[in-house]
């Protein structure tokens, strides 16, 4: 290291000085971008080993602070798009309706089971608009189980299409062609429902506090040895 008085000698002290300050500012803003960015891919990876597709993940983001400039006290946000639906996988917690007296479930390998839903549609609706309206008929098994069934053409391939109708004829007004017709269970009716813990959230943003100092040392001894190399006499 290079004394005070030596700089001073050849006139540097201060450039040294704004040189250092600076790397320090800039290691403790480098190291906090390692952090925020690493969290959040290892939250990403979670959710797509959990089963859940990569438009999910992508939900996480992850912003820094100050967004322009440096700063001694450096902050990093990892975020989520959808914070309710992750962290009730990340917790396991317990679903009730709000305004409805069930909760429908889509019922697993039924033709509801991967719909797609537009913004501010319901299941149900989504259901309605893939295979027809006013065709779900709710039932009560003899176990007492309440379900939501409809009336479906299945196809040789095991898939389910909507009931193929036939226009009116001059003697015959419209009908609905019976072939292949089968009734198919779509929607569980239950009064609640206990969403089974398959995020590690917690765990990853512990790990993640733990590693954060020496992610932050590492910006630091990265930029102050570029200083130094920057401002050494020669």
């Amino acid at each position: 290291m290079k004394s005070d008085a030596l700089l001073a000698i050849t006139g540097n002290l201060q450039t040294t000085i704004d040189s250092r300050e600076t790397a320090i500012l800039t290691g403790l803003k480098k190291g906090t971008k390692l952090s925020s960015t690493q969290t959040k891919t290892d939250l990403r990876q979670d959710i797509q080993r959990a089963g859940f597709s990569r438009r999910v993940a992508t939900t996480l983001r992850d912003s820094q602070f100050p967004k322009r400039g440096l700063s001694f006290e450096p902050a990093a946000l990892v975020f989520s798009k959808i914070p309710h639906i992750l962290s009730s996988f990340a917790d396991g917690a317990t679903i009730r309706p709000n305004a409805m007296q069930a909760l429908t479930i889509p019922i697993p390998g039924g033709p509801a089971e991967n719909l797609r839903q537009k913004k501010g549609e319901s299941i149900i609706d989504a259901f309605e608009r893939r295979f027809g309206a006013d065709n779900l008929v709710p039932i009560t098994t003899k176990s007492g189980k309440k379900m939501l069934v409809a009336r479906m053409r299945a196809t040789r391939s095991g898939r389910f299409t909507r009931l193929r109708e036939s226009k009116a004829t001059k003697t015959m007004g419209p009908r609905t062609r019976l072939d292949g017709m089968v009734t198919v269970p779509v929607f569980a009716l239950v009064k609640q429902a206990t969403i089974k813990q398959r995020l590690k959230t917690r765990q990853i943003m512990a790990k993640a506090g733990r590693r954060h100092p020496a992610r932050l040392a590492f910006g630091l001894r990265e930029h102050l040895e570029q200083s130094e190399r920057a401002t050494a006499i020669r």
